[in-house]
């Protein structure tokens, strides 16, 4: 009996060795979106002088705050996207406005906003984005502004074209 005993001991014990399993692969690469929120406002301040050569017959200053927020969500893989929102215009917050540089004219921005731009780009894609916007002076004319927005980003997923432009100007005189 004792002889049986022993015999088993070591084949029990051989059955309680670990099994064999695949090796480690590592760390997993990480490809964790960050997230970033930002308030805040941009000030816009440029002349127009193409405005010269529009319905509007002289350049014009840009001028004001512009309040907004944005969430950006960028990933390891070279993917970025963005929520970007032009908070409301109220009467007793910030005014946008252009000014005729010769006539002194001020077109106040219409529509209130909110605005609300929403986008994806990974690598080696292009976003367009095409706007139209209304601005009103006090004797009641109209002046429509179109414009786009260009981006471009490299297979890398860095930014390469970054384009901001007016594209058309279109008046409205009140009869």
């Amino acid at each position: 009996m004792r002889r049986i005993a022993l015999t088993l001991a070591p084949l029990l014990l051989l059955g309680c060795e670990p099994e064999a399993v695949a090796p480690d692969p590592g760390p997993a690469p990480d490809l964790a979106a960050t997230s970033t929120w930002t308030r805040d406002a941009l000030l816009i301040d440029f002349v127009n002088t193409n405005a010269v050569n529009s319905c509007v017959g002289e350049a014009f200053r840009a001028y004001g705050w512009v309040p907004y927020q944005m969430h950006e969500v960028t990933n390891e893989a070279g993917a970025y996207s963005y929520f970007y929102q032009f908070l409301p215009v109220t009467p007793w917050g910030e005014q946008f406005s252009f000014t005729g540089m010769t006539s002194g004219t001020v077109w106040w921005y219409q529509n209130g906003h909110p605005y609300n731009e929403s986008f994806h780009v990974g690598p080696a894609e292009i976003y367009r984005l095409k706007w139209h916007e209304m601005y009103e002076s006090e004797a009641g004319s109209r002046l429509y502004s179109d414009g786009w927005l260009h981006l471009t980003t490299a297979a890398n997923g860095e930014l390469v074209v970054d384009r901001y432009e007016i594209v058309g100007l279109r008046c409205e005189k009140k009869n």
